[in-house]
């Protein structure tokens, strides 16, 4: 998890095994996500 807004509620960005997402979806018992979690408000991106 990255929070550089430094707030306590919301997520700018959401990464499945490397690919921005909107959601994660539901797996079958075992299966293994790396997930990145960026906080802050939705449109206050640096990019």
């Amino acid at each position: 998890m990255t929070n550089l807004d430094g707030v306590m509620k919301g997520i700018k960005e959401l990464y499945l095994d490397g690919e921005k997402v909107e959601c994660i979806p539901v797996a079958e018992k075992g299966t293994v996500y790396h997930v990145k979690a960026v906080m802050g408000k939705e449109g206050n991106a640096d990019d």
